[in-house]
Parts: structure tokens; sequence; C-alpha cells
């Protein structure tokens, strides 16, 4: 079985029906024709099931067919294409997801410095509750934020994050030397 994207067609010699008598073409025909999807032969009689946008394709070598049966090679196919067909929809949520995190987190810092949970939630209302509270979570781990007070309405305040200047280490000593020279 080939995964992935084939050879551009120019380089591959196309033979649009001959599948080697596997019968391989017209059962995928008729299987996967229905869900908008290409099905062609090459010049090898290797059948080859191809998304409708061109993004994925699965090819399938007479030789496999005759091995292990129409009925296998359908098999593969189908979950070959419908794994990938996950795959997508998990990375589109996970950008969904992310997408909306980002605009929790923008929400946040444009609030004031001191500001509810439900301040939080209703800058954005199209975000789902949890997600909300996730990302307070996860600012709040960052040190961006803390906790005030818990619950529901729950008060947290932004953190000052001022640098405080480090004192050369020629200064620290000089300054003990003066306090104790004061001192005594």
């Amino acid at each position: 079985m080939f995964l992935g994207k084939q050879p551009p067609q120019s380089e591959q010699p196309e033979v649009v029906y001959d599948d080697g008598g596997t019968g391989l073409f017209d059962e995928c025909m008729k299987r996967f024709a229905k869900m908008g999807w290409t099905i062609r032969c090459d010049a090898q009689h290797s059948v080859w099931v191809e998304k409708a946008d061109g993004s994925y394709s699965v090819g399938v070598a007479r030789g496999e067919v005759e091995q292990r049966g129409v009925d296998a090679a359908l098999q593969k196919i189908e979950t070959k294409m419908k794994a990938t067909g996950q795959s997508e929809r998990s990375e589109r949520m996970k950008a969904e997801w992310s997408a909306k995190r980002q605009l929790v987190s923008d929400c946040i810092r444009s609030l004031p410095s001191s500001f509810t949970s439900g301040d939080a939630e209703r800058a954005c209302p199209e975000v789902a509750r949890p997600t909300v509270t996730r990302v307070l979570r996860e600012l709040s781990d960052a040190g961006e934020i803390r906790s005030v007070s818990r619950g529901r309405n729950a008060m947290w305040e932004r953190v000052n994050r001022k640098k405080r200047p480090v004192a050369e280490s020629g200064d620290e000593g000089a300054a003990r030397q003066t306090m104790g020279a004061s001192s005594s």
C-alpha cells in the first residue's frame, strides 16, 4: 500500500480503468466515489483513491490485492483515508482551542489590574467558563496574575513584575563597610 502524495500525473502515465483484472477499481468506485473521492489506476495497475481536494491519497498495488484480496484492500484504504480525516479534524480543533485560549488571555490582559473571574467570562462571552478558568490558572502558573479570593466570582489581580536593580558585589561590600563604620 502506498500512502501520501503520489508523483505528479505528468510523470505517471494514467490508465483510467485497468486494475490488472483484480476488480478493486470497480469496488472502489462503488464504495468511495459517493464520498467525492477520485479513483484511478496507473500504468502499473495500482489503484489510487484520492481526496477530492487532492490533499491525501492511498494507492494499492495489484500484487497486494492478489495476495490479500479485494475486501482487505478496501478495508485498508478506508481505514487510512478516514484516519487522515480524523487527524485533520483534530488539528483543526487544536487550532480553534488555541485561538480561544489566546482570545481569553488577551481579554484578561485588557481588564483592570484587579478583576473577578466573572469579569473575565463577560469579557469573552463566546468562550465557555471552563476555558476561561483554565486560562486563569495558566496565567497564574506563569506568574502574570494571582488569586486574591476563591469561588465562582474569585478575585484576581495582575502581578507587577518590576525588576529590582541588582547591586554589584563591590557596592554591597562598600555598603556594609559604611554601615559598620557608622555604627561604631
